[in-house]
């Protein structure tokens, strides 16, 4: 996986987590909770399925290898690492109603 999916990968992960961090319900049930004497932590797991389209005009107009982006058929322990250290979970099963 080249850097720059990496980088976008990252930062998925951490717009998934803003994004229920700061929902103004997540907030709000917060806010009950320490008002009840309690403190709390958020931990999100998500699971994200990466499958390059092919054919689509969605593509870049770079080819990956002008990228420097390749698509492996497996990740590396490198990649598998780093996305479990985002808290992001691999699985060799297709996602369903695909």
């Amino acid at each position: 996986m080249g850097n720059s999916i990496r980088a976008l990968v990252n930062e998925l992960g951490q717009a998934v987590y803003r994004s229920a961090a700061e929902s103004p319900e997540v907030v709000a049930v917060t806010e009950k909770l320490r008002a009840a004497g309690f403190i709390t932590s958020l931990c999100l797991e998500a699971t994200i399925f990466l499958d390059r389209i092919e054919g689509s005009s969605a593509q870049a107009s770079a080819t990956p290898a002008e990228n420097g982006d390749t698509c492996p058929s497996a990740f590396t322990t490198n990649d598998t690492s780093f996305l479990q250290s985002l808290r992001i979970s691999l699985t060799d099963e297709p996602a369903k109603g695909s």
